[in-house]
């Protein structure tokens, strides 16, 4: 998957991603977790994926701060973070890719 990642290089992501965890009060799963520290989300032209037989593509995924495509624009996001989701990236179509974040998800 190709990956224009957000991460500037004066921004210690590591901090970033532990204040965003703290502020949720949530821990993310740890392969997520590495990836927002390697890349801060990014856009992605051309990647899909199947879940469940389920062709499904990804716009773009969600990062922290000031980026196009900032976790503080997801106009739902207290609701998702209250069913145990949590919104990672946006297909082509506006429409959400989500992570369980809670133990039933």
């Amino acid at each position: 998957m190709l990956i224009s990642k957000y991460l500037t290089s004066d921004t210690d992501m590591e901090k970033e991603v532990a204040a965003f965890e703290e502020k949720f009060r949530m821990a993310l799963p740890e392969p997520y977790r590495k990836f927002l520290i390697r890349y801060n989300g990014g856009e992605t032209p051309d990647t899909s994926f199947k879940i469940n037989r389920e062709d499904s593509d990804v716009r773009a995924f969600y990062g922290i701060g000031d980026v196009e495509y900032s976790f503080d624009k997801i106009l739902e996001f207290d609701v998702y973070l209250k069913r145990g989701l949590l919104p990672i990236a946006r297909d082509f179509f506006g429409n959400y890719v989500a992570i369980g974040i809670s133990a039933d998800e």
